[in-house]
Protein backbone atom coordinates (compact mmCIF):
# COMPACT_ATOMS: atom_id res chain seq x y z
CA UNK A 1 0.00 0.00 0.00
CA UNK A 2 1.14 3.59 -0.21
CA UNK A 3 2.63 5.17 2.55
CA UNK A 4 -0.16 7.49 4.34
CA UNK A 5 -2.84 5.45 3.58
CA UNK A 6 -3.53 5.13 7.28
CA UNK A 7 -4.99 8.67 7.48
CA UNK A 8 -7.19 7.52 4.77
CA UNK A 9 -11.42 7.62 6.05
CA UNK A 10 -10.98 10.98 7.71
CA UNK A 11 -13.11 13.83 7.19
CA UNK A 12 -12.13 16.08 4.93
CA UNK A 13 -13.29 19.03 6.82
CA UNK A 14 -10.67 18.47 9.76
CA UNK A 15 -7.72 16.16 8.70
CA UNK A 16 -5.63 15.78 5.47
CA UNK A 17 -6.89 12.33 4.11
CA UNK A 18 -4.61 11.37 1.65
CA UNK A 19 -1.08 11.63 1.63
CA UNK A 20 0.53 14.35 -1.35
CA UNK A 21 1.87 13.09 -4.29
CA UNK A 22 5.17 11.20 -4.02
CA UNK A 23 8.28 13.11 -5.54
CA UNK A 24 8.06 12.47 -9.04
CA UNK A 25 4.69 11.69 -9.42
CA UNK A 26 2.80 12.91 -12.36
CA UNK A 27 -0.29 14.91 -11.11
CA UNK A 28 -2.93 14.63 -13.81
CA UNK A 29 -5.48 17.89 -13.61
CA UNK A 30 -7.43 16.46 -16.69
CA UNK A 31 -7.63 13.17 -14.60
CA UNK A 32 -8.69 15.80 -11.82
CA UNK A 33 -11.35 17.14 -13.68
CA UNK A 34 -13.00 14.09 -14.70
CA UNK A 35 -13.70 12.59 -11.48
CA UNK A 36 -14.86 16.05 -10.41
CA UNK A 37 -17.37 15.58 -13.48
CA UNK A 38 -18.38 12.27 -12.59
CA UNK A 39 -18.36 13.55 -8.49
CA UNK A 40 -22.52 14.36 -9.22
CA UNK A 41 -23.40 10.53 -10.13
CA UNK A 42 -23.71 8.02 -7.63
CA UNK A 43 -21.30 5.71 -9.44
CA UNK A 44 -17.47 6.29 -10.26
CA UNK A 45 -15.75 3.32 -12.16
CA UNK A 46 -11.98 3.68 -11.83
CA UNK A 47 -11.13 0.29 -14.05
CA UNK A 48 -7.06 -0.62 -15.35
CA UNK A 49 -4.81 -3.26 -15.03
CA UNK A 50 -2.09 -3.11 -12.37
CA UNK A 51 0.03 -0.09 -12.11
CA UNK A 52 -2.23 2.12 -13.89
CA UNK A 53 -2.16 4.37 -11.03
CA UNK A 54 -5.86 4.17 -10.18
CA UNK A 55 -5.07 4.41 -6.37
CA UNK A 56 -2.10 6.82 -6.80
CA UNK A 57 -5.20 8.81 -9.08
CA UNK A 58 -8.27 8.98 -6.31
CA UNK A 59 -5.55 9.76 -3.58
CA UNK A 60 -5.21 12.72 -5.48
CA UNK A 61 -8.15 13.69 -5.98
CA UNK A 62 -9.21 13.59 -2.54
CA UNK A 63 -6.24 15.83 -1.56
CA UNK A 64 -7.12 17.99 -4.00
CA UNK A 65 -10.75 18.73 -2.45
CA UNK A 66 -12.57 17.16 -5.06
CA UNK A 67 -14.03 15.03 -3.68
CA UNK A 68 -17.76 16.62 -2.63
CA UNK A 69 -17.90 15.36 1.05
CA UNK A 70 -16.36 13.44 3.59
CA UNK A 71 -14.25 10.00 2.09
CA UNK A 72 -14.34 6.13 3.39
CA UNK A 73 -11.55 5.07 2.36
CA UNK A 74 -11.77 1.29 2.33
CA UNK A 75 -9.07 -1.05 0.92
CA UNK A 76 -9.97 -4.35 0.05
CA UNK A 77 -8.41 -7.94 -0.16
CA UNK A 78 -9.41 -11.28 -0.85
CA UNK A 79 -10.81 -12.13 2.27
CA UNK A 80 -13.42 -9.44 1.71
CA UNK A 81 -15.01 -11.78 -0.02
CA UNK A 82 -16.76 -13.02 3.23
CA UNK A 83 -20.05 -10.06 3.32
CA UNK A 84 -19.59 -10.10 6.54
CA UNK A 85 -15.72 -8.98 6.99
CA UNK A 86 -16.71 -6.54 3.46
CA UNK A 87 -19.17 -4.35 5.40
CA UNK A 88 -17.55 -4.79 9.28
CA UNK A 89 -14.46 -2.98 7.11
CA UNK A 90 -16.67 -0.77 5.45
CA UNK A 91 -19.11 0.66 8.74
CA UNK A 92 -15.59 1.27 9.99
CA UNK A 93 -14.52 3.34 7.12
CA UNK A 94 -17.48 5.19 7.01
CA UNK A 95 -17.49 5.60 10.70
CA UNK A 96 -14.29 7.27 10.97
CA UNK A 97 -15.34 9.34 7.76
CA UNK A 98 -18.79 10.55 9.44
CA UNK A 99 -20.15 10.27 13.17
CA UNK A 100 -23.20 8.99 12.18
CA UNK A 101 -21.89 5.93 11.53
CA UNK A 102 -19.80 5.72 14.31
CA UNK A 103 -21.98 4.06 16.25
CA UNK A 104 -23.57 1.81 13.90
CA UNK A 105 -22.02 -1.90 15.01
CA UNK A 106 -20.12 -4.82 12.63
CA UNK A 107 -23.07 -6.68 10.89
CA UNK A 108 -24.30 -9.61 12.87
CA UNK A 109 -23.46 -13.52 11.41
CA UNK A 110 -26.18 -14.52 9.71
CA UNK A 111 -28.71 -12.80 7.39
CA UNK A 112 -27.09 -9.01 5.74
CA UNK A 113 -30.71 -7.42 4.25
CA UNK A 114 -31.45 -5.68 7.92
CA UNK A 115 -28.06 -4.62 8.10
CA UNK A 116 -27.59 -2.88 4.71
CA UNK A 117 -30.63 -1.26 5.47
CA UNK A 118 -29.35 0.18 8.71
CA UNK A 119 -26.24 1.50 6.30
CA UNK A 120 -29.31 2.86 3.89
CA UNK A 121 -31.48 4.51 6.84
CA UNK A 122 -28.08 5.72 8.51
CA UNK A 123 -26.89 7.28 4.85
CA UNK A 124 -30.76 8.88 4.74
CA UNK A 125 -29.64 11.09 8.11
CA UNK A 126 -26.55 12.51 7.18
CA UNK A 127 -27.17 16.31 5.15
CA UNK A 128 -23.83 15.90 3.33
CA UNK A 129 -22.49 14.22 0.34
CA UNK A 130 -20.26 10.88 1.70
CA UNK A 131 -18.15 9.37 -0.58
CA UNK A 132 -17.30 5.94 -0.27
CA UNK A 133 -14.09 4.26 -2.43
CA UNK A 134 -13.52 0.63 -2.29
CA UNK A 135 -10.03 -0.01 -3.88
CA UNK A 136 -8.77 -2.85 -5.42
CA UNK A 137 -12.71 -4.17 -5.66
CA UNK A 138 -11.61 -6.90 -8.34
CA UNK A 139 -9.65 -9.17 -5.22
CA UNK A 140 -13.55 -9.17 -3.76
CA UNK A 141 -14.05 -12.74 -5.68
CA UNK A 142 -17.97 -13.39 -4.62
CA UNK A 143 -20.50 -12.33 -6.96
CA UNK A 144 -23.33 -12.85 -3.71
CA UNK A 145 -20.87 -9.68 -2.21
CA UNK A 146 -20.89 -7.79 -5.18
CA UNK A 147 -24.41 -8.18 -5.48
CA UNK A 148 -24.93 -6.78 -2.01
CA UNK A 149 -22.70 -3.83 -2.83
CA UNK A 150 -24.85 -3.25 -5.97
CA UNK A 151 -27.96 -3.67 -3.66
CA UNK A 152 -26.57 -0.67 -1.29
CA UNK A 153 -25.70 1.38 -4.33
CA UNK A 154 -29.49 0.87 -5.97
CA UNK A 155 -31.40 1.62 -2.54
CA UNK A 156 -28.84 4.26 -0.86
CA UNK A 157 -30.28 8.16 -1.12
CA UNK A 158 -28.95 10.85 -3.14
CA UNK A 159 -26.10 12.03 -0.96
CA UNK A 160 -24.40 8.68 -1.25
CA UNK A 161 -21.32 8.40 -3.72
CA UNK A 162 -19.33 5.16 -4.49
CA UNK A 163 -15.98 5.06 -6.06
CA UNK A 164 -14.76 1.81 -7.16
CA UNK A 165 -10.85 1.15 -8.61
CA UNK A 166 -10.61 -2.04 -9.95
CA UNK A 167 -8.59 -3.83 -12.35
CA UNK A 168 -11.50 -5.83 -14.11
CA UNK A 169 -15.50 -4.20 -14.36
CA UNK A 170 -17.18 -5.45 -11.16
CA UNK A 171 -20.50 -7.82 -12.09
CA UNK A 172 -22.90 -4.74 -10.96
CA UNK A 173 -25.38 -3.69 -13.23
CA UNK A 174 -23.25 -1.06 -15.22
CA UNK A 175 -25.11 -0.54 -18.57
CA UNK A 176 -28.07 -0.11 -16.08
CA UNK A 177 -26.30 2.61 -14.80
CA UNK A 178 -24.82 4.12 -17.78
CA UNK A 179 -28.31 4.61 -19.58
CA UNK A 180 -29.50 6.07 -15.98
CA UNK A 181 -27.14 8.57 -16.01
CA UNK A 182 -25.57 7.18 -12.69
CA UNK A 183 -21.96 5.69 -13.92
CA UNK A 184 -18.96 7.94 -14.80
CA UNK A 185 -15.92 5.94 -16.03
CA UNK A 186 -12.00 6.41 -15.86
CA UNK A 187 -10.85 3.93 -18.16
CA UNK A 188 -7.31 2.52 -19.24
CA UNK A 189 -7.48 4.82 -21.77
CA UNK A 190 -7.59 7.87 -19.94
CA UNK A 191 -4.83 6.60 -17.63
CA UNK A 192 -2.77 6.28 -20.30
CA UNK A 193 0.10 8.60 -20.95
Amino acid sequence: RTPGFEQLGRPLATRRIAPLPAKGTVVRPRLLKLLDRGADRSFTLVSAPAGSGKTELLAQWIESGGAPGPVAWAPLARDHSDPHRLWADVVASLGAAHDAFATLAAPPRGELRPFRTSVINTLSGVDEVLVLVLDDLQLVGSAETIRDVGWVLDNAPANFRLVAATRSDPLLRLQRLQVAERMSEVRAADLAF
